[in-house]
């Protein structure tokens, strides 16, 4: 059975590119990611969505977890110099038959060691309650041509089944009552077929954030494993508000200049690796937001931040500086269940980040919900 076919539509990456332009710094991509987008632009432009989840010079730096990404060996010679020189002098032939098999070799390596990571890491899911509940819940969807993995008849990609471990630590923590999510910086859109697949149901919804050009790719992803249950830039552009009779039941995929659109509360805000790649005054400028809408966050981000100047960025946001601006929001920490199997597997496969669930104080979650009207 055929995955079904990501739709390319080069008419809306063009509308984000453009609308980008004319917004403020705020809501653009930070100096991280600001070559990146057009390194990913420009790939999009050239070979379209075809393939894109195994497109490492488009989707490099977006997936979590172990990554098939080859080696290719660009030639030293054009092909029919290589030739020639190969017939005049054997041993530059030999030469290129032993890099060429080198690189196969390097490759084949590398295929079979993380093939073993992630069969561990499944394994060490199956002994979570939460996890491998959700494990049974959830497969990849295969669209995009992903490096899967099969167990159990179902297939996983590495990203999903980090995503698997990541929500059954929130889970853990705070409950799997979660029905209205927002997520900043969800690359392909993991996240939201992970939570919509669970629910079953079309209560609740899903908004998803992030930069161009990632939005459109997560867009025309999700409209591929979603058909009908994705509201678009699009549809959404042109309104002064957001609200829950727009999306109840949904997926709506937005740049983040459409924030302060939305007219909506919601269970769970999350962010994982993202704001790690951002400057302080754009951190905040989400969690002022954030603040006055969900009552639970999630982060995982690196523990100390990216190294200083790393891609143009200024200061590293490390996760106790996040811990704290959270927290001066009006949340408060949680403990998290330490002695578990998802804890060892985050562990196991992230360990440079620290992950937190953070819980609205009870004074200002009452306050949320008195005033929880209208659309919302």
């Amino acid at each position: 059975m055929h995955a079904p076919r990501i739709e390319d539509d080069p008419e809306l990456l063009a509308m984000f590119i453009k609308d980008m332009g004319v917004q403020s710094d705020l809501w653009k991509p930070t100096a991280y990611w600001t070559s990146q987008c057009k390194r990913m632009q420009a790939q999009l432009e050239r070979t379209g969505l075809s393939g894109f989840r195994t497109n490492w010079s488009l989707m490099r730096g977006v997936d979590l977890g172990p990554k098939q990404a080859g080696v290719v060996r660009r030639p030293i010679f054009d092909n029919r110099i290589a030739a020639a020189l190969a017939r005049r002098l054997p041993i530059f032939g030999r030469y290129e038959r032993h890099i060429d098999s080198l690189v196969e070799s390097f490759n084949s390596t590398n295929t079979a060691n993380i093939s073993r990571e992630v069969s561990l890491l499944y394994q060490l899911l199956q002994f979570g309650e939460c996890s491998s509940a959700l494990a049974a819940q959830v497969e990849d969807s295969c669209i995009g041509n992903p490096n899967v993995y099969e167990f159990d008849g179902k297939k996983y990609s590495s990203n999903m089944l980090v995503h698997i471990c990541l929500v059954s630590l929130l889970f853990r923590s705070a409950g799997d009552q979660i029905n209205r999510v927002m997520e900043i910086g969800g690359g392909y859109g993991v996240l939201a077929e992970i939570m919509q697949k669970r629910r079953f149901g079309t209560n609740g919804y899903f908004v998803e954030v992030d930069i161009p050009p990632l939005v459109y790719v997560s867009t025309q992803y999700l409209k591929a494993v979603f058909p009908g249950r994705v509201v678009d830039y699009r549809e959404a552009r042109s309104k002064a508000t957001l609200s829950r009779s727009d999306i109840e039941g949904k997926i709506l995929v937005i740049p983040p200049w459409l924030v302060p659109a939305l007219d909506l509360e919601f269970d769970l805000f999350w962010n994982s690796a993202s704001f790690q790649e951002m400057e302080g005054e754009v951190v905040d400028n989400y969690l002022e937001y954030v603040s006055r809408t969900s009552s639970t966050v999630f982060i995982n981000t690196l523990t100390h931040g990216h190294r200083k100047g790393l891609g143009g960025q200024r200061e590293p946001i490390a996760f106790d500086q996040l811990a704290r601006k959270i927290c001066a929001k009006g949340y408060q920490q949680r403990q998290l269940v330490d002695d578990c199997a998802e804890m060892a597997a985050f562990r196991s496969v992230l360990p440079r980040h620290s992950i937190g669930v953070f819980a609205r104080q009870a004074q200002q979650q009452r306050e949320m919900s008195d005033g929880d009207h209208g659309g919302r």
